[in-house]
């Protein structure tokens, strides 16, 4: 796919960012079954999704855009092989997430208030998450109007999103 940079370069990056910011929300997206990419190819891409623990990461399975020169390329991974690609990346990724919203409970967050109802509960989101794309915070005991930053503290998960009251 002609992307300059090295598997070992990233990595580099990766723990050069995570030393200088070690709150930063790392996401990326990845195209699993490319023309060419193999087993072993697959597999050194989960170790290394499993090594980065990115915080967000979407992931799409290649498709052959008629006229494009990937889709004449020779080594075309079947549909059901990139469609457990996709599968297995993901489970790995969820595992991820799970866990470190797991670590986040009994932490402390500024969230935006995107909405929040007569009863006191609102939806909002802190730095590590995109508007329409992320998970969640999950404000209890909300009193804010969407748009304000409020003050929360985790008090647990709900799948991908987090469970906070305001504090």
């Amino acid at each position: 796919m002609h992307r300059p940079d090295t598997k070992d370069q990233l990595r580099r990056l990766i723990e050069k960012l995570r030393c200088a910011m070690p709150d930063i929300a790392l996401r990326t997206t990845i195209i699993v079954g490319f023309p060419g990419e193999s087993d072993r190819h697959f597999a050194e891409l989960l170790d290394f999704v499993k090594w980065a623990q990115f915080d967000a990461l979407g992931c799409f399975k290649f498709y052959a855009e008629s006229g494009t020169v990937a889709a004449q390329m020779p080594g075309q991974v079947p549909e059901k092989v990139k469609q457990k690609r996709l599968e297995e990346l993901m489970l790995n990724q969820q595992k991820i997430a799970f866990a470190k919203n797991k670590n986040r409970i009994g932490s402390k967050l500024t969230c935006l208030v995107d909405s929040a109802d007569s009863k006191g509960l609102g939806r909002g989101r802190f730095y590590a998450q995109a508007p329409h794309i992320d998970s969640l915070c999950i404000i209890k005991k909300c009193s804010a109007k969407p748009g304000e930053f409020i003050n929360t503290k985790v008090v647990g998960t709900k799948d991908y999103d987090l469970l906070v009251e305001q504090i």
